[in-house]
């Protein structure tokens, strides 16, 4: 899909806003433990987009949303999958 696309579909963007809300409210339920387990990714940001999404949603902008899911998400897997798949932790879906 590109970002035309992106935008032209309520249904995508509506699934995209919640996956972040989940992302983002996981990342508050870890707490500092996140950043313990892996340093890297911007753990106040990962949780502030929750907010930013439950309080502005009706100016939400789809650049924002669009640069997040191709190019924060993808650096946040690669950096978090390595730490999931540890010894130790559940395996995951």
């Amino acid at each position: 899909m590109d970002f035309d696309s992106f935008c032209g579909d309520p249904k995508t963007i509506a699934a995209v806003e919640r996956k972040l809300l989940v992302i983002s409210e996981a990342a508050i339920r870890l707490g500092p433990e996140a950043q313990q387990r892996c340093p890297g990714p911007p753990w106040n940001d990962i949780r502030g987009i929750g907010n930013w999404l439950r309080h502005q949603y009706d100016a939400v902008e789809l650049p924002v949303l669009w640069n997040t899911v191709t190019v924060d998400l993808p650096s946040l897997k690669k950096q978090i999958l390595p730490v999931l798949e540890s010894p130790g932790n559940p395996p995951t879906a």
